[in-house]
C-alpha cells in the first residue's frame, strides 16, 4: 500500500511538472492580456475550471500498470499479473508441443514493477507472447547427436533420434532403380544419443534433422596452395566456384603463393549410408579388333576387312552404394545371349626404301608418292630448300624416319608445317600440311603417318614441301632418298 502511494505521489509530481505548470504558464500569459477587459473573479474561475478538466483528462487516460522485466530490462506493460503469466504458460505449452511434450523451463528471471502507464501503452496477452518468444533463453532436457564421436546435431530425445536415422535409411532405400532389389541398409559410422540441457531453439524437428542428415551441412577446410595451382584448378577440384572460393576468402586475389593457405567450403554429408542392391540387366558385349598386316600395302593405310559387331549378354550384379554413389559393382552371374563379331583391319607394312645418295648414305624413305614438281635450288632469284612432292589435300604424309617430333603447328609461309630430329644433327621438314597428326615431342617411326598433304601458308596447290637440314642446313633431300 505504502508503494502505491509513493508511485501516486510520484505520478502526480510528475504530471504537475509536465502538464500544469506548462499550461499555467501559457494561460497567464494569455490571461494579462484580458484581465483589464474582464472581472479579476471571473479569470479565477475559468482558470480552475481549466485545472479540473485537464486532471479528469489525464487520470482517464493513465491507469496502474505491470511492468513486465526480464533479468532487469523491461519487456512490456501489462494491465495485471494474470495476463502476463497466461502470456508465459503458452509460450511454453507451445514449445513443448512442438517438442512432443516435453519439460520446457525459463533459465531468464522474470519479475514485475507496478507502474502507470497510457492504456495505449499496455499489451495485449498475444503481443507480450511474442516479445518474451524473442527475448527469453527456454531450456528444456535434449539428445545431442553424436556421429564419430562428434556433436553434429541436437534432436528432443533419443526415441526422436532413432526415429530419425530410420527415416534417412528409408530415404536411401527408396533410391534404388529399375527392377534392382534392395538387400540391407546400414549406417556406417558410429552414432551415439547422450542428453543433455538444451536451449528450446538449438533442438531440431524431426523434419530438419532427417534433411540435416541427408544433405549435409557447409563445412570449412583449409587448402595450401602447390605449384601451378590457380583460382580455377582449385575450384575445380573441390567442385565449386570461383566465386565460392572469393565469398570464403574476401581477401583473396588471383596471385597465389606457394603454401598459401585458403579457405574451402563446401558440403560434407554428416552421416555415411551403406546400401547393397541387386539387380538384373542386358549389357553390351563389346568386338575386338584384330589387325592383319599387308606388306602390298605401303605403311600408314588402312582397310577394314571385316566390320565389327556387339554382343550383349544378360547379367545380375550387385551394387554398394555409399549415400547414393556407386563404389563397387560385382557381377553374380551373366548369360551370352549374342556373340561379339570381331573388326579385322589390315594395315600396310610396305615403306619406301631408299637408295644410297652421293653425300647423305641414302637413309631417308619417300615421305609421299608423287612426281617432284620442284627441285631443289635456285628459282629464279629465290632459292628452294627443297623439294616439292605432287599430292592430293588428305593424302597420307609419313616420317622419312624415326624420330623426335620437335614442332608441329603453323609456321608462316611454310603453313602447317611438322619438323623431325633423327639425331646426329638430321632434321626433316614436312610443310603446307591440311592437317598434323603428332604432337611436339612425340617419337615417331620410319613410315608412321604424320600428317596430310594440303595447300596451306605460302602454297598455290597441295603438294609436300619437304625439306632435309643438317645442324641447320638446308640439304638437296633428292641425295638422301636416292
Amino acid at each position: 500500500m505504502k508503494e502505491l502511494k509513493e508511485n501516486f505521489i510520484a505520478a502526480q509530481i510528475k504530471f504537475n511538472n509536465e502538464v500544469v505548470k506548462p499550461w499555467f504558464r501559457k494561460t497567464k500569459r494569455q490571461l494579462n492580456k484580458v484581465r483589464d477587459r474582464y472581472p479579476r473573479q471571473l479569470i479565477i474561475v475559468v482558470m480552475l475550471v481549466m485545472i479540473v478538466v485537464s486532471v479528469g483528462i489525464y487520470y482517464h487516460t493513465t491507469k496502474s500498470a505491470l511492468a513486465v522485466m526480464v533479468n532487469g530490462n523491461e519487456v512490456g506493460l501489462v494491465s495485471s499479473e494474470s495476463i502476463a503469466k497466461q502470456a508465459i504458460e503458452e509460450l511454453k505449452n507451445k514449445k513443448s508441443t512442438a517438442l512432443g511434450g516435453q519439460v520446457v523451463q525459463i533459465a531468464d528471471q522474470i519479475t514485475y514493477t507496478r507502474t502507470y502507464g497510457q492504456r495505449k501503452e499496455l499489451l495485449s496477452k498475444g503481443e507480450l507472447e511474442k516479445l518474451l518468444e524473442k527475448q527469453l533463453r527456454l531450456v528444456t532436457t535434449g539428445a545431442v547427436v553424436l556421429i564419430n564421436g562428434e556433436k553434429r546435431l541436437a534432436v528432443a530425445n533419443p526415441t526422436v533420434g532413432e526415429q530419425v536415422l530410420n527415416r534417412v535409411k528409408e530415404y536411401y532405400a527408396s533410391q534404388i532403380e529399375g527392377q534392382e532389389q534392395l538387400l540391407a541398409v546400414t549406417i556406417e559410422d558410429k552414432v551415439e544419443f547422450k542428453e543433455e540441457t538444451l536451449a528450446v531453439n538449438d533442438i531440431l524437428s524431426p523434419e530438419q534433422a532427417v534433411d540435416l542428415l541427408i544433405n549435409g551441412a557447409d563445412q570449412t577446410v583449409k587448402y595450401k596452395v602447390k605449384a601451378g595451382d590457380s583460382l580455377w584448378s582449385i575450384a575445380r577440384a573441390h567442385g565449386l566456384l570461383i566465386k565460392d572460393l572469393l565469398d570464403a576468402n574476401p581477401n583473396l586475389t588471383e596471385k597465389l603463393n606457394i603454401d598459401q593457405e585458403i579457405s574451402v567450403v563446401k558440403v560434407q554429408p554428416l552421416l555415411t549410408v551403406v546400401t547393397s542392391v541387386r539387380g538384373q540387366g542386358t549389357e553390351v558385349i563389346p568386338y575386338q579388333v584384330k589387325v592383319e598386316r599387308d606388306p602390298n600395302q605401303w605403311r600408314g593405310t588402312e582397310t577394314v576387312k571385316q566390320a565389327g559387331t556387339e554382343g550383349s549378354k544378360e547379367v545380375t550384379y550387385e551394387l554398394v552404394k555409399r549415400n547414393g554413389q556407386t563404389v563397387e559393382r560385382k557381377i553374380i552371374e551373366e548369360t551370352i545371349i549374342k556373340e561379339p563379331v570381331d573388326k579385322v583391319v589390315v594395315r600396310g607394312s610396305k615403306i619406301m626404301v631408299a637408295s644410297r645418295g652421293e653425300d647423305g648414305g641414302g637413309k631417308l624413305g619417300w615421305p609421299l608418292r608423287g612426281n617432284i614438281t620442284s627441285r631443289y635450288g635456285f628459282r629464279g632469284r629465290e632459292f628452294h630448300p627443297a623439294i616439292d612432292i605432287d599430292g592430293s589435300t588428305g593424302d597420307p604424309i609419313l616420317a622419312a624416319e624415326g624420330g623426335k617430333v620437335t614442332f608441329a603447328g603453323w609456321d608462316g609461309g611454310y603453313g602447317r608445317m611438322v619438323e623431325i630430329s633423327h639425331g646426329n644433327g638430321l632434321t626433316t621438314r614436312y610443310a603446307h600440311c591440311s592437317a598434323i597428326l603428332v604432337r611436339e615431342g612425340d617419337e615417331v617411326s620410319r613410315g608412321q603417318i604424320i600428317a596430310k598433304v594440303g595447300s596451306t601458308g605460302r602454297s598455290t596447290g597441295s603438294h609436300l614441301h619437304f625439306e632435309v637440314r643438317t645442324y641447320g642446313v638446308p640439304r638437296n633431300p633428292m641425295n638422301y632418298l636416292r
